[in-house]
């Protein structure tokens, strides 16, 4: 919420399907990555990396990135 108060674009989701090990995703975007994002979004990639962290539970995370 203070995030969003900034400005930026914030959000917390539980994944579905992956209630048994809390499974969620989490999106930030500042305000000026918006203003690029809307500037040059003809041309948009994803990376996925994997392996770099663990979760609450010692299970891994996905650390996925929107790439502009």
């Amino acid at each position: 919420q203070k995030l969003q108060e900034k400005g930026w674009a914030a959000n917390f989701e539980k994944m579905l399907g992956e209630e048994a090990c809390n499974g969620f995703s989490v999106m930030l975007c500042s305000p000026w990555q918006q203003e690029l994002f809307n500037k040059y979004n003809d041309a948009v990639c994803l990376d996925s990396i994997q392996n770099t962290c663990r979760g609450p539970s010692g299970k891994k995370m996905f650390v996925n990135t929107i790439l502009v």
